[in-house]
């Protein structure tokens, strides 16, 4: 459950993301709507990239099924693609058939690749195939269901065609054959509130570079205006020829809803609402003992809890699609300030960039080692791990050293993995870091380390403890990645990431 306390603006986050020459170089392109897709991280598993960029990629337990499913059908094995053939071509853009290799990720606005380099540097790429924020197409198909529309993306031009789900028929019309008159520019940017200044001699289907969702709508010169999708997540209208101002504006009746819902009732129950699909994993908190309920869309009760602060993600899953209601009575307490947070985990697709040679790796979804295997194919030489053979399931929090013949794009699908334990030996541990990017001390959640453990990153950075706190060129642990703890204690202690 959110509450406007929980959002902070930029300059509070405690550790700001540091800036490096490839986010400046990228930032020099003043357009004000473009995406970035960061190859050199774990694409999909990770939130800095959005720090100052809007990416293609990035984390978040609740996110939308169909941009999922696109992430799994075309954007990952597009993005496998475009490493390998850039990686051959040298960067050199004008050596890549961009409109077939990738073509999803042009609808979706990626002006810029970011592609590792030795050393942990990076390098920005810039696409000369991106479509832009929106275009006007030749042809637009219609189709009976899901799976023949996310099917066909991967069999039509996609900047002169669109598909469409035939329930769309009504909004959006029937395209026309465009010429090279038809223009459009996005004037203004918000994030609830886009304006397009359109010129078309034709005019027909327009579809823009955005995510469909209910709740945004659209005006053509201050009228209200249809919006249907296409290509399975894009926005799309149908415009008259002529010159129009166009506007899609955001400013959905859930938010108060929310709030509304979640007041204390006369009978003193609290309800929480939640938005949850089959399969996905629940789990509960509250901030005092209580009695909890959940009841799926259907009415039916998924679960009851008594004299509980938490209920965790065992056994709990979702067996319906829709909004789940959360039932919170029984308060040990006052009624007046009770808080439940939730979170719910979905597959996510993990995709880490390796370089060719050895790499330092750890999954943050959980996997096995045939699945690895399998996976990397003819790219794997050989896995090392530490004291044992590689075999069975990947634990949480294990370091892996995977050596291939070139570099390639890692894509493992599968649940993520939010908590891991690590036992750190005397002498040297290796590990894998789970979570977001962070200091090593914020990292390390709580862990006591002793005077001069050392931690050391694959790319020859360290940092030392000196009694205080950790000095050197290792300043961060990043999540996908390998490290060694030397440790000059004596005993065996804990890391535990969560």
């Amino acid at each position: 459950y959110l509450n406007d306390e929980m959002f902070v603006p930029k300059s509070e986050r405690e550790a700001p993301q540091q800036k490096t020459q490839t986010d400046e170089l990228i930032l020099r392109d003043q357009s004000l709507d473009y995406r970035v897709l960061n190859l050199a991280s774990n694409t999909f598993n990770e939130n800095e990239t959005s720090y100052y960029h809007k990416s293609i990629g990035g984390y978040h337990a609740a996110k939308l099924r169909r941009y999922q499913e696109l992430v799994e059908r075309h954007i990952s094995p597009e993005m496998q693609r475009l490493f390998k053939v850039v990686s051959e071509a040298g960067g050199d853009m004008t050596r890549v058939n961009g409109d077939s290799i990738f073509p999803v990720l042009n609808m979706l606005n990626a002006k810029y690749f970011i592609f590792p380099l030795e050393g942990g540097q990076t390098v920005p790429i810039q696409n000369p195939y991106v479509y832009g924020n929106a275009w006007f197409v030749d042809q637009l198909s219609y189709v009976d269901n899901a799976n023949q529309e996310i099917d066909a993306l991967g069999h039509i031009n996609l900047r002169h065609q669109a598909v469409a789900d035939a329930k769309f028929k009504a909004q959006l019309g029937e395209a026309v054959e465009q010429d090279t008159a038809s223009v459009v520019t996005i004037t203004a940017y918000e994030p609830n509130r886009l304006t397009y200044d359109v010129n078309s001699g034709k005019g027909g289907v327009l579809v823009f570079s955005e995510i469909y969702y209910p709740g945004w709508t659209a005006t053509i010169d201050g009228e209200p205006a249809e919006l249907g999708r296409v290509d399975y997540v894009l926005r799309a209208m149908n415009v008259k020829p002529g010159r129009h101002e166009v506007v899609l504006s955001f400013f959905p009746k859930s938010v108060n809803t929310t709030e509304t819902i979640a007041t204390p009732a006369a009978n003193h129950i609290h309800w929480f609402k939640l938005d949850a699909e089959v399969g996905d994993s629940l789990a509960f908190k509250s901030d005092v003992y209580c009695t909890m309920e959940l009841f799926a869309p259907s009415g039916a009760r998924q679960f009851k809890v008594m004299n509980a602060a938490s209920v965790a993600f065992n056994g709990i899953c979702a067996n319906e699609s829709g909004i789940y209601y959360l039932a919170v009575h029984d308060v040990e307490g006052s009624y007046e300030n009770v808080s439940v947070t939730y979170l719910f985990l979905r597959e996510m697709t993990a995709v880490t960039a390796l370089n060719a040679g050895w790499n330092w790796w750890t999954s943050t979804v959980w996997t096995d080692i045939s699945t690895l295997q399998s996976t990397l194919n003819d790219y794997l030489i050989q896995i090392q791990v530490q004291d044992e053979m590689p075999t069975g399931n990947i634990n949480p929090g294990k370091m892996l050293k995977i050596q291939t013949s070139a570099a390639c794009a890692l894509s493992l699908r599968g649940m993520p993995i939010t908590a891991a334990s690590i036992t750190v030996n005397p002498g040297a541990t290796w590990f894998g870091y789970i979570g977001v990017e962070a200091p090593i001390t914020q990292a390390l959640n709580g862990f006591p380390p002793s005077v001069d453990d050392k931690i050391i990153s694959q790319d020859g950075g360290f940092a030392v403890y000196n009694g205080t706190a950790w000095e050197g060129t290792l300043t961060s642990l990043e999540p996908g990645k390998g490290y060694v703890y030397v440790s000059t204690a004596a005993w065996s202690k804990t890391i535990v990431f969560e």
